[in-house]
């Protein structure tokens, strides 16, 4: 990706789709009897001798 500024100057970036990391098991806890709070727990087993980052994104409602 190259993103040129107003003054000329340029910022590049680049990434790659890592490896895909299989999802073990999951476990919710909600934190109050009406169930509009919840932590979300996801277990997976990763590989120590690489350096990553994991995000995960949850929608309450569809994307479309």
């Amino acid at each position: 990706m190259l993103v040129t500024l107003a003054d000329g100057s340029t910022i590049t970036a680049s990434t790659i789709i890592p490896t895909l990391v299989r999802i073990d098991s999951t476990k919710v806890e909600y934190a109050n009897q009406n169930k509009t709070r919840a932590t979300i727990f996801i277990y997976h087993q990763d590989d120590r001798n690489t350096l990553d980052f994991y995000r995960r994104m949850i929608h309450v409602s569809s994307l479309g």
